[in-house]
């Protein structure tokens, strides 16, 4: 489904993938929201919740951008990017304080790039009847993520400025 939500392009859709390791297969289903708006800019990054794997491999390779401002929301969460420092730039202290207040039980994900957000939570698919508060409760998220984020805007959008 698309549409519009706060203010941004939305669209709502299931998305599902396999993992197998030779012998045994999983597959995971999630539903999954993504905002767009036109002249942002965001770094690719992936916020995830922090779990005891992703802490194992933290002890190992040392790529979660962490931010001592904020020790809760480096507790909850791992960031990774590429462009850590854009990233950085990105995850503000407004942020940071929205991202600490957030459910850790909901286990929110967010990626993004370019003009477009993606918010869903990991192996959770949505039933028909409860899209709308779905819909209500991620473009929520995602509009307050864009207004307190150091969103950058894009080349085309600074020269009409």
């Amino acid at each position: 489904m698309t549409g519009s939500s706060a203010g941004l392009r939305a669209s709502l859709f299931d998305y599902s993938f396999m993992v197998s390791d030779g012998r045994n297969s999983r597959t995971f289903a999630q539903t999954v929201a993504t905002f767009s708006k036109s002249g942002v800019l965001l770094p690719e990054f992936e916020m995830r919740p922090e779990g005891i794997m992703q802490k194992l491999g933290e002890m190992f390779v040392h790529k979660n951008i962490t931010f001592d401002s904020h020790p809760g929301f480096s507790r909850h969460y791992q960031l990774r990017s590429s462009e850590e420092d854009k990233t950085r730039e990105l995850f503000g202290p407004d942020l940071l304080a929205f991202l600490e207040g957030l459910d850790p039980k909901k286990k929110w994900r967010l990626e993004g790039g370019a003009e477009t957000l993606i918010v869903y939570r990991m192996g959770k698919r949505v039933k028909p009847n409860e899209f709308r508060t779905f819909l209500e409760e991620t473009s929520s998220l995602a509009s307050s993520f864009l207004s307190l984020g150091g969103v950058r805007k894009s080349a085309n959008q600074e020269t009409k400025t």
